[in-house]
């Protein structure tokens, strides 16, 4: 399964798909390639596909997903709300599933056969654009980290592909990208980890007085209020990465 072929495959099939009846088929490909037992597609935030409330493409039994409902275990899945302020991958086994509710929530999983060890790959794009693309197996979790070392850069590209992919077949209109200059990238990213304009134009090598031009550019181009919500909006759009 480490043969670089079918994820070439996978991603020049979510390129060129253009009927959603045709994901299907892309999820099972996904699912035999990488001994995947389960995925989630769950679009969050997605101007034109969540109006009605959270989109979502799945490979779970009805069974299940009824019950997941009928329980209301979304109100308590660790996993969506990590996703909901995750920028980065991450494995189901490094969130807090110690409540009790969260116990039983697993046994229930367990016993309607869903796997407990899994990865999310929180996806964003323009224009605060949020979903979770997440895969589930019944590897021992040392096991599927292995995996996941082999397979996290592909698995990563596929993600965000399944994204534009599903975006296309449901006739969802790209929205028009924000540019952001490297400088202001950069001013934005500082502001970010905290530094004043002071500590900024030091670290840039810039006047402060150019720093404050930078910022106001960049938050007018965002839309936003003030720096904090430009900071903010640079990060949900992917503009700018989480500080360390």
């Amino acid at each position: 399964m480490t043969e670089h072929r079918p994820s070439r495959d996978i991603l020049d099939t979510l390129a060129t798909v253009g009927e959603p009846k045709d994901m299907t088929g892309i999820f099972d490909s996904i699912r035999e390639h990488y001994g995947i037992d389960n995925i989630v597609y769950h679009a969050v935030n997605v101007r034109g596909l969540t109006k009605d409330g959270a989109f979502l493409r799945l490979t779970y039994s009805d069974e299940w997903i009824t019950q997941y409902y009928q329980q209301d275990y979304f109100k308590i899945d660790p996993v969506v709300e990590e996703g909901a302020r995750a920028f980065m991958p991450f494995l189901w086994s490094q969130l807090d599933w110690s409540s009790k509710r969260r116990q039983e929530f697993i046994e229930d999983a367990t016993a309607h056969s869903v796997m407990a060890a899994g990865l999310s790959v929180p996806v964003r794009g323009p224009d605060g654009q949020h979903a979770i693309f997440s895969m589930t197996t019944d590897r021992t979790d040392h096991a599927w980290v292995r995996q996941l070392r082999a397979h996290l850069p592909d698995l990563h590209s596929i993600a965000h592909s399944v994204h534009e992919a599903t975006l296309r077949v449901e006739g969802v209109a790209a929205p028009e990208a924000i540019s952001l200059s490297n400088r202001e990238r950069d001013v934005l990213q500082w502001a970010g980890a905290g530094k004043t304009t002071e500590d900024i134009g030091e670290i840039l090598g810039i006047a402060e007085r150019t720093v404050r031009v930078y910022l106001d550019t960049s938050r007018h181009k965002l839309g936003a209020a003030n720096r904090t919500h430009a900071v903010a909006r640079a990060l949900s759009l992917g503009l700018i990465h989480p500080p360390d």
